[in-house]
């Protein structure tokens, strides 16, 4: 009796030890991703990026993120240096895959150290083309984000009088890219305004409401001084014509936003991570670009101009009533 006690013990343990080394197998075996952010916690667009990513990561790898901070230090020295943070990084916690996450993470990071190396990258966030960078190639492919631009004119011809287009956004690459691609894509010749500051914003705002029929603003990311209780007072003093943007927290500010998701962007990305990791090859998984988006009307600023909005648009939309 004592030696069969002993004996159940004895299996007993040889389970729990079983049980905890492959238990340590599986933590020893997880596989980790480095998240490049070309921008900053806190920033509307790359916070939604890294939850989706997050969402989909959790539990099945290691997730840590790299900051650039390049829209608020957009200088050359400053994202070049910043660079060079996010390759040591790399090098030092040797990830099983990168996520790099808008244009200067893949511009500044992966094509002057990791192109073509055995290093697979997934880019996210990369407005509407990125031949420019060489991809995809041998361990590069990912989610462009592309403008849902036709939501936009379809919601846009509702309201506006003519088609003397506006464009308002901030001085960087980014944005000078958008207005370019809207004419390429899209036909939309506009009137472009490329501002620094919130008061160049408030200048080139004035100036656009009174020579276009509807403007396209399409964000507030790094422009020095803004402040949304301001901004939102100040349009709401000087609107004349129905304005939209592509981005959801653009919608206190305009007409109408439709938006893109950052979440999409996150997401995917990270699925396709986990694909990588489970044996599928980068060159078997083709770019894609975003296709949800979320629709949103301010009704304070349609009531200001007198904008009649269609029934099954208020069904759809988030409405932004205060």
């Amino acid at each position: 009796m004592f030696g069969s006690t002993l004996g159940r013990i004895a299996i007993k343990t040889g389970l729990a030890t079983l049980l905890l080394a492959g238990a340590c197998t599986v933590m020893a075996q997880q596989k980790k991703v480095l998240i490049i952010d070309s921008y900053h916690e806190g920033y509307h667009w790359s916070d939604d990026i890294m939850k989706g990513a997050g969402t989909v990561l959790n539990g099945k790898a290691e997730m840590k993120i790299v900051r650039m901070d390049s829209k608020r230090n957009a200088s050359e020295e400053a994202k070049k240096a910043a660079a060079d943070k996010a390759k040591q990084e790399i090098e030092t916690w040797k990830p099983d895959a990168v996520i790099a996450c808008d244009d200067n993470a893949s511009k500044y990071v992966i094509v002057p150290f990791f192109k073509d190396s055995k290093l697979p990258v997934v880019f996210c966030g990369i407005n509407w083309d990125a031949s420019e960078y060489g991809f995809p190639c041998s361990n590069v492919t990912g989610m462009l984000e592309v403008s849902v631009m036709g939501a936009v004119k379809e919601q846009m011809a509702k309201y506006a009088k003519g088609d003397r287009v506006g464009f308002l956004g901030v001085a960087n690459e980014t944005d000078r890219k958008e207005s370019e691609y809207l004419e390429k894509k899209f036909g939309i010749k506009t009137s472009a305004k490329h501002v620094a500051t919130f008061a160049e914003w408030k200048a080139a705002y004035t100036e656009l409401q009174g020579s276009c029929d509807w403007v396209f603003i399409t964000n507030n990311g790094g422009i020095k001084g803004w402040d949304d209780a301001e901004a939102r007072k100040f349009v709401n003093e000087n609107v004349k014509v129905p304005s939209a943007s592509t981005h959801d927290h653009m919608a206190p500010f305009v007409l109408v936003a439709y938006a893109k998701l950052g979440s999409e962007q996150g997401e995917w990305a990270a699925t396709t991570c986990l694909e990588i990791f489970g044996g599928k090859s980068i060159k078997d998984i083709p770019i894609a670009s975003n296709q949800k988006g979320q629709l949103f009307v301010n009704m304070p600023l349609a009531a200001k101009l007198n904008a009649r909005i269609p029934l099954d648009t208020l069904k759809m939309a988030t409405l932004i009533k205060d």
